[in-house]
Order: C-alpha cells, then structure tokens, then sequence
C-alpha cells in the first residue's frame, strides 16, 4: 500500500500554508480517504471484488501529497531539511508495525508447519523493503506480498527529497512547482507505456519503482500548489471526484492508474478549497476517521490472513467474519501499543523544531534557521 498505503504521518495539518485556506480539521478527511482506500484493497483480498488496485493508487497519491507538504513546511520554516530526520520519522512511522508483523508471521508460520525457508525468505524482502522488485521479477513472495507497495513507497522516500529540495530551488512553491512534478509524472506513463509495448511483463509493470511513480509525483503536484475555485465549486469537485473514485472500486468504470490518480487528486483540490463542505464532514465521520488512523496495520495484517484462509478454503462470508475482525483486533492492538509509543519518538527529529525549558519541545520561528 500503500500502500501506503502511505505508508502517512499525523502531520497533516501542518501540509499544506495556510494561505490556501486549509485548517486543521482537514486531518479527519484524509484519515477518511485512508479509511476508504484500506476498505477497498480489503475488500478485494477477501474476494468481494478485484479493484485493490485502486485503493493502492489512492494511497500512493496521499502519501505523495503529505510527504511532499511535510519537507516543503520544513524547507519553508528552516530554508533547509534534514534528510536524517526526516528518515528517522519515516522509519518510527513504518519500521515497527512492520516488525511485529514480520515476527507474528513467523511465529505463525511455525506453529503451521509452512515452509520456513519460504517464510524467511518472504521476511528479509518486506523488512528489507525490497518485495515490489522481486515481484517484478517473477519471484514472488508468499504471504508477505502485499508488502511490495511499502517497498515501493519506502524507495520513493529515498530519492524524493533531493529532486524536491531541487524543484524548489528551481520552480519554487508555485505552479510552476506543480508543473514540474506533472511533467515528471507524465514522462513515467510515457514510460510505462513504451515498457508495455516493449513486452514487459504484467508483474514487472506493476510492482516496479519505475513504472509507479506517477501516483505519488500526482501528489506532490498537489502538494506544490492548489489551484483555487469557490468554496461552491471545490464542494462540487469533490464530490464528482469522489463519485468518480467509487465507481472505480465497485467496477462500474474503469480503474486505470491514471484515472484513479486523477480522481484522488481532484478530490484533494475539492476538499482544500471547501474545507467545511458536506463531502469533507461525510469523509470525517468518526468510524471512517478511526479505520484510517489504524489503516497500516489493517493493511499489514490482513492479507496473511487472508492467504491462509484461501488456502484452507474459506468462505467469502467466513473470511470476512473472521478474518477482518481478527486483522482490525491486530490493528486495534498494533496502533495503540506500538505505533503511537513510537510515534511519540518522533518528536525528536522534528526539523522544525528545538528543546525548550523544561526539556520539551518547542515550534522555532518562521525566521529561525532560515539563514
């Protein structure tokens, strides 16, 4: 996921200025889009439907969208980032959810009796974060194949601070900014597209870095700028945007990456531009809000469970009783007992921030450190 999806941080209400109108309370809508995305590549994995795919992209966009916001406001606050903070916070965000998972998963593979070099083999490639290319390359992993999205975003996490510092420094936060990302976002789906032609593979264009990159360059787009409608019409874009992205997942349209990445964008201008709008309150309803805070561990476990019970032939209906209210009780637990005492850590890799009396920490100001 990204799956995410992001694969996101708690941060998102310092994303985006504040000169384009975006207020806090705009966090509950993008935990609800989460919410929304990790709902639909469950769905899909228990055998509802066959449109994961889009709730993927859906997180690919976000998590371009917020990261990208996040190294800007430091950029902007500082005039510099820190890369070792700003992987450190990565890592406190991703790496132990992970982690548990990976060691449940062995545990359990055990007490199963499964083929331990398999499963082994399978954890070394998600905590290595490397699945998405052994994917690509036909060697697929087993019961932690889903982790081929967080290899993909975690890569992304890598090389996209250095291109951003330099799009910055050279189109700025402006629409030229947005342009840039647009144009490297382009040239990836020229590229896919001649990778299709040449014969590649269907895994080889799915799982690749290469070929996914638009999702989260679409993202950082919007991260650059937003443009600016009324209040009336971001209203009516989100929510055509958020039809247009249901009929994706429950396939009544089509679900090209491209489409779904528009569509998720679209909605992220909608909401932004009328923060207090129907479809923003309807994406911030509490059970919607709830399942996008715990979304990465919902999308961690799950698919395990799922691959076994596909394996010993379950139900529909049994899968989706048992195994989804086991993989929300592991995401329940993972969230509240690892995620958040890590993320607390965070804290100490903010770029933007500095120990104050008493030890705590402490805003710097918009000028401090921008020399």
């Amino acid at each position: 996921m990204a799956v995410g999806l992001d694969a996101v941080e708690r941060e998102a209400e310092r994303v985006v200025r504040p000169a384009v109108g975006v207020a806090a309370r705009h966090v509950d809508a993008f935990d609800g889009i989460r919410g929304l995305a990790v709902l639909a590549v469950m769905a899909a994995h228990v055998g509802l439907n066959d449109r994961g795919g889009c709730g993927v992209d859906i997180f690919f966009v976000l998590s371009g969208f917020l990261i990208t916001g996040i190294l800007l406001r430091e950029r902007g606050q500082r005039g510099r980032v820190s890369f070792f903070n700003f992987y450190a916070r990565r890592w406190l965000r991703l790496f132990p959810a992970l982690l548990l998972t990976v060691l449940l998963f062995l545990v359990f593979a055990r007490v199963m009796g499964l083929h331990m070099t398999g499963a082994g083999w399978d954890s070394l490639m998600a905590l290595s974060y490397t699945s998405n290319w052994t994917r690509a390359f036909g060697n697929k992993p087993d019961y932690l194949g889903h982790t081929w999205s967080l290899s993909i975003e975690e890569q992304f996490y890598l090389l996209w601070p250095p291109v951003m510092l330099l799009l910055y420094r050279w189109l700025g936060r402006t629409w030229r900014g947005a342009a840039g990302c647009a144009a490297l976002a382009a040239i990836v789906v020229a590229y896919r597209w001649w990778m299709i032609q040449a014969g590649a593979t269907e895994q080889r264009i799915y799982n690749g870095l290469d070929t996914r990159l638009d999702t989260l360059l679409a993202g950082a787009a919007r991260a650059f700028f937003m443009p600016r409608v009324t209040r009336v019409g971001g209203e009516l874009l989100a929510w055509v945007s958020a039809g247009a992205l249901t009929c994706f997942v429950a396939g009544w349209l089509g679900d090209s990456t491209e489409q779904v990445t528009l569509g998720t964008v679209g909605l992220l201008v909608g909401l932004s531009n009328a923060p207090a709008g129907a479809a923003a309150r309807v994406l911030s309803l509490t059970p919607l809000v709830w399942v996008g805070k715990i979304s990465y561990g919902l999308y961690l476990f799950h698919f395990p469970l799922m691959k076994y019970m596909i394996e010993q032939h379950w139900t529909v209906r049994d899968k989706t009783l048992v195994g989804i209210s086991v993989a929300f009780a592991l995401a329940t637990a993972s969230y509240y007992l690892v995620e958040r005492p890590f993320l607390r850590l965070k804290d100490r890799f903010r770029g933007g921030r500095e120990r104050g009396p008493g030890g705590k920490w402490i805003e710097c100001s918009l000028t401090k450190g921008a020399g």
